[in-house]
């Protein structure tokens, strides 16, 4: 036989305790939700606009991993709130494939970047800036693969929309000029480089003034270029006049003057001035290490 014991059921005092424990602890619930979701931003396109742009800065900062979130959390939000083909989408997946190449992870960047180009096609039409913009992008992205001929075709394609929408004097069209020298660069084809550095190089002093770090980057390459045919007095002057624009604009612990200081001390071995080349590497190293 079991041993059945009585049904509970307790008194009419304990019966109020527990209901207004209940409606207690549901008003509760209730103000914590509504706190947690005061604290969580809102996913709207404003949002993901905050998070591009701190995928930038962290990006600029070096901190990639960060700047990776931010951007794909970006790209989501917009994927949702607007289209898979709002332009504000392509600026961010541009962004995206950008640090994604700068990883060398050319295969997850590509797509992106062709994506963005399709979209900025639709949007704007083929002769636009933005387009132009991630075709010369995407042939960095051949460029830093060896793929020479596509990333010519490219770059020559960015430049020609450039010239036609913004004139010939733009400092996007000096960035072209750049972009294509170095391509030129690379494949040991100097007289091309150079003409095209210092029609490069008049533009940006013509329109930022003549201590841009544009200015400083075209002048960095300048002398790479000197220096590969040997002419270490051209090379050195530039160098020189590089490393004071970036330490001026960026400060003396900015990633660009490490890369600065290392073509110098380079170019210092080169002609026999090893006491000095350590100096300027050592310099690189603590910046680098800062």
């Amino acid at each position: 036989m079991k041993n059945v014991k009585p049904s509970y059921r307790p008194a009419a005092p304990v019966l109020l305790w527990l209901t207004c424990l209940m409606l207690l602890q549901a008003l509760t619930a209730c103000t914590v939700s509504r706190n947690d979701a005061a604290r969580e931003p809102q996913r709207t396109a404003q949002y993901a606009a905050q998070l591009n742009r701190s995928g930038y800065d962290l990006y600029n900062r070096g901190d990639y991993a960060g700047a990776e979130g931010q951007y794909a959390q970006a790209v989501e939000i917009y994927s949702e709130v607007l289209s898979h083909d709002h332009p504000k989408r392509a600026e961010t997946l541009n962004n995206l494939a950008e640090l994604y190449k700068v990883q060398g992870r050319y295969s997850e960047s590509e797509p992106l970047y062709r994506e963005a180009l399709e979209i900025n096609r639709k949007t704007y039409g083929k002769q636009h800036p933005k387009v132009a913009l991630v075709l010369n992008n995407l042939a960095g992205l051949h460029e830093d693969r060896r793929e020479y001929k596509e990333a010519q075709n490219l770059y020559v394609r960015a430049l020609k929309i450039d010239v036609k929408t913004l004139g010939p004097d733009h400092p996007d069209v000096a960035s072209d000029l750049n972009n294509l020298g170095f391509l030129y660069f690379r494949q040991e084809e100097y007289s091309k480089a150079q003409q095209l550095y210092e029609k490069s190089l008049r533009i940006y002093e013509k329109v930022l003034g003549p201590d841009h770090p544009n200015v400083a980057i075209n002048l960095n390459n300048l002398a790479e270029l000197y220096r590969a045919k040997g002419e270490y007095m051209k090379a050195e002057l530039h160098l020189k006049r590089s490393l004071v624009i970036w330490e001026r604009a960026k400060g003396k612990q900015h990633p660009s003057l490490a890369t600065g200081l290392d073509n110098y001390a380079a170019l210092l071995r080169e002609t026999n001035r090893e006491t000095r080349a350590a100096e300027m590497e050592a310099r690189a190293q603590a910046i680098r290490a800062h």
